[in-house]
């Protein structure tokens, strides 16, 4: 997969993501039903609510398999051209 490009908006994204001020915090039940949803109407294994920062996607909820990870660097994140 090819490294995502930045958008031309960035720096507002992130400065709209940040005022939200929930990049690291706790896992959130609310969180979790929508990773919940995603995954029963994908029908997959897993579901993710993620954010993407600067440098990287965080993983704010994930319900099924663990990952063992709560965040990938932005370069190698699916996600990361969804936002384009």
């Amino acid at each position: 997969m090819d490294v995502p490009a930045v958008p031309s908006n960035e720096a507002a994204q992130l400065r709209e993501l940040r005022s939200y001020g929930v990049l690291g915090s706790d896992a959130d039940p609310q969180f979790d039903d929508i990773s919940e949803l995603a995954r029963r109407i994908a029908d997959t294994m897993i579901g993710i609510v993620s954010l993407v920062d600067e440098n990287r996607q965080w993983f704010k909820s994930c319900v099924g398999p663990p990952l063992g990870q709560q965040e990938t660097p932005r370069q190698v994140s699916f996600c990361g051209h969804i936002i384009l």
